[in-house]
């Protein structure tokens, strides 16, 4: 998932060479890691309490960043993200890449 969103950017940005090398740089100094049940289960609870608190206007992540909150949250590890959405969620600490 995070390689998903973090390519994203790379599609979104006018200079995508230059922000795929550094998205490229950056996810080969991290592990990847597989999605066992145990964070499938995390990440549909995030988003069904993010729901029963709904005011409105919607949970506020999606699944792709309840997956990958919830893989922080499983392994004790940062999220790594150009956007601070991820405050939002108790437990998750950001690391900005650029």
């Amino acid at each position: 998932m995070t390689v998903i969103e973090l390519y994203v950017g790379v599609g979104k940005i006018a200079n995508t060479r230059d922000e795929q090398q550094t998205v490229d740089t950056v996810l080969d100094s991290y592990p990847l890691v597989d999605m066992p049940p145990s964070i499938s289960r995390r990440a549909g609870r995030l988003l069904g309490e993010r729901l029963a608190d709904d005011d409105g206007e919607g949970p506020g992540i999606g699944k792709e960043d309840a997956v990958i909150a919830a893989t922080a949250l499983e392994r004790d590890e940062p999220v790594l993200a150009g956007d601070s959405h991820f405050g939002t969620i108790p437990g998750v600490t950001r690391e900005a890449y650029r």
